[in-house]
């Protein structure tokens, strides 16, 4: 005899392991693209000129304006990779090799300019928290197409996932990554204005 709780709750743990599948497989598609939009952008970097007093990244302005401008910059990143939400994913694909590689040769740039030994101290405090909020919007942006694919990839009939809850819950992670991001940016820049170090 079946009790009506476990029949209740088989639905329910089906949407759930559709759903992770589902993330699970736009997670691996956004690991490999990010992974070769910086293998290119690193190989493909040379050197063509250096200005004298040029840095990479610089901004000018004042504090609150060097953080607009580094939040503004990296929330419509993430907005170009979540609008594959809307595109089947065509979007998000491009997006994100564009951006990744942008990333791979400004970081071949600055390892450059500066060395490695001068980049990791003050790089690593910020650049994880904006890349990683970038790939989980990516995530978002994939997660209509990946769960249209793995329906579509099945014999039997699966429950429909409902992603679009949990694609925007990865666009306000990803968002909350970025601003963790932009604020870090923000204050390293501003010490090393005030210490008369170009950033």
């Amino acid at each position: 005899m079946t009790t009506p709780t476990a029949t209740a709750a088989s639905p329910v743990f089906l949407l759930r392991g559709e759903l992770r599948g589902s993330i699970g497989w736009a997670a691996a598609l956004v690991g490999v693209l990010a992974v070769t939009g910086v293998a290119v952008g690193v190989n493909s970097f040379h050197v063509v000129e250096s200005t004298p007093g040029g840095g990479v990244f610089a901004l000018t302005g004042s504090t609150t304006e060097v953080f607009l401008t580094i939040l503004g910059r990296n929330l419509g990143a993430g907005l170009l990779l979540f609008s594959g939400y809307a595109t089947f994913g065509t979007t998000t694909v491009l997006g994100l090799l564009f951006i990744s590689s942008w990333v791979g040769s400004g970081s071949a740039a600055i390892a450059a300019e500066t060395g490695l030994a001068e980049v990791d101290p003050w790089v690593l405090t910020y650049l994880p928290f904006e890349f990683a909020g970038l790939l989980g919007i990516a995530v978002g942006g994939l997660l209509p197409i990946s769960s249209m694919v793995r329906r579509s990839a099945r014999d039997s009939p699966s429950p429909r996932a409902p992603v679009t809850r949990s694609a925007l819950l990865l666009l306000a992670a990803g968002s909350l990554s970025i601003l963790v991001g932009a604020v870090l940016e923000t204050a390293l820049i501003h010490h090393h204005v005030n210490q008369g170090i170009r950033p």
